[in-house]
């Protein structure tokens, strides 16, 4: 959905941002669309360094490289943000180098178009800065009730697993028995997590989520 505002004030200095009320099934196409057919299109990844998922209304925090949230200096910028309501508009607040969103809901996408049709965009599942996903290791996750059932696709020597959430808190470590298929428990709040794996001087990361 995007929102109609005039002005939108940073601590950076005021910026004008244009929104036009709409709803639509995906406006975040329909602008990339737009953009594409306009010749000037441009596109970069908005950078996440941390997701704290909200717990009551929209205590939650997304925060993200200030530099990468804005594409180019070219105002007004339009915010589009997928599902509706799933951020605020207002209350942004910046910490050194990361602007801290209010979250009221994960998943939640934000796209940013500049006036010259420059456009960022970035997702709360998207992995943060400092974690890559590394699939040497072929992984089938399956969630279990409150276990995770891990199958590889080829059999390991004594895996250290590590279940890291997408804000870098580790919830769980195990030393594995060789083989190839294993249970650990789940974490116990949903969202998205990390599979951290390491045996025999080959690596793994891999992103599974977690639902109510």
């Amino acid at each position: 959905m995007i929102h109609n505002f005039s002005k939108f004030a940073f601590p950076n200095g005021e910026r004008r941002v244009t929104f036009v009320s709409h709803r639509s099934i995906d406006m975040r196409s329909i602008l990339l669309l737009a953009s594409f057919l306009s010749g000037t299109f441009s596109i970069a990844q908005i950078q996440t360094t941390f997701v704290t998922p909200p717990t009551s209304g929209c205590n939650g925090v997304w925060g993200v490289q200030v530099t990468s949230l804005y594409c180019t200096s070219s105002s007004p910028y339009t915010f589009v943000m997928e599902p509706s309501g799933c951020l605020q508009l207002n209350g942004w607040t910046t910490d050194q180098s990361t602007m801290l969103i209010p979250l009221c809901a994960i998943p939640c996408s934000l796209t940013v178009t500049t006036a010259d049709s420059v456009t960022c965009s970035g997702s709360t599942s998207d992995a943060p800065i400092g974690i890559t996903e590394v699939q040497e290791i072929q992984f089938r996750i399956s969630l279990q009730g409150e276990m995770i059932e891990l199958v590889s696709s080829t059999p390991l020597l004594k895996p250290i697993i590590r279940v890291v959430d997408i804000s870098g808190r580790l919830h769980h470590t195990s030393i594995l028995p060789s083989g190839d298929r294993w249970r650990i428990p789940a974490p116990g709040a949903p969202g998205v997590y990390f599979l951290v794996t390491e045996s025999d001087g080959a690596s793994s990361v891999n992103r599974f989520a977690t639902g109510q």
